[in-house]
């Protein structure tokens, strides 16, 4: 880091002081007097920060031109070099914080079974891959061995194993992750339950640094979040009384760029509290580079932090989840039939989950062409790498030609592409 990068940094971590000298400058940094002078001169005559002060107690400010040289200074010091500004990518990454240990579970919360089938690390991964995230990485910490076991079948999952867990913040089992982290990611804490929906809509969202937020759920766990009429991020803080306004709460489950990653981690290193959470880093630099608040007000989640959540998770929380997930796919299976027989929405009916195992299948009912009644039809989605067990190129010649003789129902559309 450049010794001007690191006095703008500094600066930007004082904002809220009421004043520093330029001596207090020179022992966080660690450089002479006559150096920080040297520096502050310059950044001065380069409209980089003001003094809004006077010259007996002077009070430093960013300007619009400091904040973007402290991007482009970041830019040309990470590992790969990216543009800053705002763009929509591509996200094939994602991370999971999972170090911790609660009052939730004598395990870790991650692993928690909040069904006869379903583990809430394994489903959380699943709801990521389906969304085409090739590469996450899971931060453990407590019992880490028995997620390590859990996740052996698991190719897409690369594990980060952190000693310090106990006497530590978010934030640092983050920066731990960093040696795996190339690109832009979601970033997801371990301990969520939520609606899968939560993930498109954040997949869908054209900003590069966002948050999820909800209402209030009055859990007195919140993280309350605070933004401006244009949902960018202004505070968020867990003590109530540190809130000018009360807009939503954080909940878990966000969007990084890689460059923003890289503006954390540089402000993580002159961090003197091993306690601090990654949430208050992403809103102390959202005065540098903008965060998005996006509000999520009807889909269902809970954080699990103790055993009553755990309870409101099994019995509440993951039935309604799994209501709203399956009324998604009806849809979805509904548009399917749509597109792939190019007829209106209103002549497809009485779509029903009809079970399957390699494929997701549904039957339904529909009008296709002029002055036909309504007949029966199921609809087919392969399953999530069935290519590799199934020759699709193949399939659909045989699958016409058992039609032909009569041992199978006429094949009125095929995607070849593969599942």
């Amino acid at each position: 880091m450049n010794d001007t990068l690191k006095i703008l940094l500094l600066i930007q971590s004082a904002q809220n002081a009421q004043s520093f000298s330029q001596r207090r400058l020179a022992e966080v940094s660690e450089f002479s007097l006559t150096k920080v002078q040297s520096i502050l001169s310059k950044l001065e005559s380069l409209d980089n920060v003001k003094n809004l002060g006077s010259r007996q107690k002077p009070q430093y400010r960013l300007t619009s031109a400091g904040k973007q040289s402290i991007l482009d200074s970041l830019s040309k010091h990470t590992r790969i070099q990216l543009p800053m500004s705002l763009r929509k990518s591509t996200f094939t990454t994602a991370v999971i914080l999972a170090a911790g240990h609660s009052t939730a579970s004598d395990q870790p919360v991650a692993l928690s079974k909040i069904d006869e089938n379903t583990i809430l690390l394994l489903r959380n991964i699943q709801k990521l891959v389906d969304r085409g995230i090739k590469h996450i990485v899971i931060v453990c910490g407590y019992q880490s061995e028995l997620i390590e076991t859990a996740l052996q079948d698991t190719p897409e999952v690369t594990l980060v194993k952190v000693k310090d867990y106990e006497h530590a913040g978010t934030m640092s089992s983050l920066s731990q992750a960093g040696t795996q982290i190339n690109d832009s990611f979601l970033l997801l804490e371990g301990d969520l339950l939520f609606d899968d929906a939560m993930l498109d809509v954040l997949l869908q969202d054209t900003t590069e640094n966002t948050i999820l937020v909800s209402p209030l759920s009055g859990s007195h766990d919140e993280a309350f979040v605070d933004f401006n009429s244009q949902n960018q991020l202004i505070q968020i803080s867990k003590d109530i009384r540190q809130m000018n306004r009360l807009s939503a709460e954080m909940i878990g489950i966000s969007k990084v760029s890689f460059a923003f990653y890289q503006l954390m981690l540089s402000a993580y290193m002159r961090n003197k509290n091993p306690w601090l959470n990654y949430e208050y880093l992403i809103a102390q630099l959202s005065n540098i580079t903008p965060v998005n608040c996006l509000v999520t007000d009807d889909l269902h989640w809970i954080d699990i932090d103790t055993p009553k959540d755990l309870v409101k998770a099994i019995q509440d929380v993951f039935p309604l989840i799994k209501a709203n997930e399956s009324d998604n796919k009806i849809d979805q299976a509904k548009q399917t039939i749509v597109n792939a027989l190019n007829i209106p929405s209103q002549n497809v009916k009485n779509v029903v989950y009809a079970g399957g195992m390699t494929n997701t299948n549904y039957s339904a009912e529909i009008i296709q062409g002029e002055n036909k009644g309504w007949r029966e039809c199921f609809v087919r989605i392969p399953g999530k790498g069935t290519s590799k067990l199934i020759n699709r190129m193949t399939e659909k010649p045989n699958a016409e030609q058992a039609s032909k003789l009569g041992f199978n129902v006429p094949t009125l559309f095929m995607d070849l592409l593969p599942a």
